[in-house]
């Protein structure tokens, strides 16, 4: 029999950070304000967005355009991709000063503003029932929007984020640290 259970993981834990671009100041780059590892601590310029739905965890798609090619007699023999895109989401259950800005920044204490996107560097660390973390931090802002919100006498006001994730000049979508 083959297969290995210990390759097996519940993510028991996630966190989701953003760091605004324009909270970047110098001397600080955005390289300066990376952690050196997966258990080094974030610096304060990440903020926090606070509690996540686990049961939504963290959604996320990679969609292309793909041109099916096809041979007189042999029907398909290849097919080419581009226009590569992925998405990721998920859910928020706290109103605070980091899901009220993704979701509708411009917004001040007394003026609700049509929402525009927000353009922001993320950071989805999770943490696996054996304790290993992953970290995968964006290399470029993404854009982030929230389509709706939720706000009922049953359920927990929650509101969903969707991610455009960008690639920087490398094609590399995310900065990853793991656990060794």
């Amino acid at each position: 029999m083959a297969g290995n259970p210990a390759n097996v993981k519940i993510w028991e834990d996630a966190d989701v950070r953003i760091l605004k671009p324009s909270d970047i100041t110098a001397p600080d780059t955005f390289a300066s304000l990376l952690p050196t590892n997966v258990t080094a601590a974030w610096d304060d310029a990440w903020l926090l967005a606070g509690l996540l739905d686990g049961s939504d965890g963290f959604g996320e798609s990679r969609e292309w355009d793909e041109t099916e090619h096809t041979a007189w007699g042999y029907g398909l023999i290849k097919v080419s991709s581009r226009n590569f895109k992925m998405t990721r989401k998920f859910t928020a259950l706290e109103a605070n000063a980091v899901t009220d800005y993704l979701y509708s920044p411009g917004d001040t204490a007394t003026k609700v503003i049509v929402a525009k996107p927000a353009y922001v560097y993320l950071g989805f660390e999770t943490t696996a029932d054996d304790a290993t973390k992953e970290r995968l931090i964006t290399t470029m802002p993404a854009r982030v929007t929230a389509p709706e919100s939720n706000r009922n006498e049953e359920d927990l006001a929650s509101r969903e984020f969707t991610c455009n994730i960008f690639p920087n000049t490398a094609k590399e979508l995310f900065h990853r640290l793991v656990s060794a």
